[in-house]
């Protein structure tokens, strides 16, 4: 500030100094060059990590076009994370890059003593992978209520209406990796609404949006959740993966109107444009995996169907880690 008052100060004594007739030609001018150093000034003082008030940053963040208002008190997203030489955007992928992440990430997996930590391994390569196109990624598995640890069950026994309907063999779908952008969703003890998602009825799931979505267009029948028919969920799944893919996760709408992503200030405040995912199920016919995507851009269905395979890959390296006792990962071990 005190450089740009000095030029200005200079600039108006040269100013008094000119004839009259020569000050009326220059006062468009003059007042041009003050209008251009104010934004210089104000350019310069961006702070381009996401802080303060970045007033370039806020006015290219603002989408007029979006059509839809947002909700008060939600600021919008400024990304600022650093990303890394070798990050994507979805629009990228190939067949050959999925294979190369596999390549990457399956020694980790392999090494793993429980899914969580095997999860938390593919969580982490695909969001360092994807980052140019990723919020948050997040891997789910079905879990029986009864073998889910202390502090996870006492997150879902708090959930309204829960309580009196878990019996120890429900489906818990519980969150076991997960890595984005902020560091309380590199930690799934930190996370504070979607640590767990009970199956306790179709018609309890079905009152969920987003899960019945998930659960249907995965293929996964929701009477299997009443029934608990691991036949039945075999014969209904198979065994490759389906895909579950919302393109536009602000407006998307259920048959009964409803969003079928809820957590609209999530959305809003992330700037969340489409959200994708893929799952299938274990050979047992117990346990569905899925892994999801929260985009910051418009994801084609043909680039979500480029991941189909990575939980085909897996779920065959995993199979043998799906049990009570190692989903997973016993306290002493937990970082």
């Amino acid at each position: 500030m005190p450089v740009f008052f000095a030029h200005y100060v200079a600039s108006q004594a040269a100013w008094q100094k000119l004839p009259l007739n020569l000050k009326g030609l220059f006062t468009l001018k003059s007042l041009s060059m003050l209008v251009c150093w104010c934004i210089l000034f104000m350019v310069r003082s961006c702070d381009w990590t996401g802080g303060g008030n970045d007033l370039l940053a806020w006015s290219l963040a603002v989408r007029p076009d979006s059509g839809v208002e947002r909700p008060k008190g939600v600021a919008e997203n400024r990304f600022s994370q650093t990303r890394n030489a070798t990050d994507m955007k979805f629009e990228q992928v190939t067949g050959s890059t999925i294979g190369q992440l596999w390549t990457t990430v399956e020694p980790p997996i392999e090494l793993a003593t429980s899914l969580e930590e095997a999860a938390q391994a593919l969580a982490t390569a695909l969001y360092t992978q994807f980052a140019e196109s990723t919020i948050l990624t997040r891997i789910y598995v079905t879990v029986p209520f009864a073998a889910l640890p202390p502090m996870t069950r006492a997150f879902v026994e708090g959930l309204p209406g829960a309580a009196a309907a878990l019996t120890g063999t429900t489906p818990v779908l519980s969150l076991a990796g997960t890595q984005g952008q902020k560091v309380e969703w590199n930690d799934r003890r930190k996370s504070k609404q979607h640590r767990a998602i009970p199956l306790i009825s179709a018609e309890f799931v079905d009152g969920t949006p987003m899960i019945a979505r998930l659960l249907r267009e995965l293929g996964v029948p929701l009477d299997w959740i009443d029934s608990h028919d691991a036949r039945r969920l075999v014969t209904s799944i198979g065994s490759t993966a389906g895909l579950f893919y919302v393109e536009d996760a602000v407006r998307a709408v259920d048959d009964r109107g409803r969003k079928v992503i809820p957590a609209v200030n999530f959305v809003f405040a992330n700037d969340v444009k489409s959200v994708f995912g893929t799952g299938g199920a274990y050979a047992g016919g117990q346990t569905l995996v899925v892994v999801v995507f929260f985009c910051r851009e418009v994801v084609t269905r043909a680039t979500a169907e480029m991941f189909l395979p990575l939980v085909d890959l897996f779920r065959d390296k995993t199979a043998s880690l799906v049990g009570p006792a190692k989903v997973f990962a016993p306290p002493a071990t937990r970082k």
